[in-house]
């Protein structure tokens, strides 16, 4: 699988994981070694990151339905490391109202 496609699976996974309020597959997109250092909370790093994420992403999702639009920007990618720069937009609605 080129590099670029997998990358945009992985955006895909990641968008359709919010868009249909499923943690897991929100969760899939992240290697067990991941790194959370999320603004204003306490950074998170190895196999617990995920496990925190879920707690996070499950409490969220409880309360939410989410949409999210994607735009890559542009894909750089060097040997074993990618990165990419857009926008992530995400409206958020109440499930109970308001």
């Amino acid at each position: 699988m080129d590099d670029t496609y997998a990358i945009n699976l992985a955006k895909t996974e990641f968008r359709e994981g919010f868009n249909s309020g499923d943690v897991e597959r929100v969760l899939s997109v992240f290697c067990n070694d991941c790194i959370d250092m999320s603004e204003g909370k306490p950074s998170f790093y190895g196999p617990e990151t995920k496990e925190v994420l879920r707690a996070r992403l499950t409490r969220m999702l409880s309360k939410y339905r989410t949409e999210l639009a994607i735009t890559i920007g542009q894909i750089f990618i060097n040997g074993n490391l990618a990165v990419d720069w857009g926008w992530h937009q995400f409206t958020f609605f109440p499930k109970n109202g308001g």
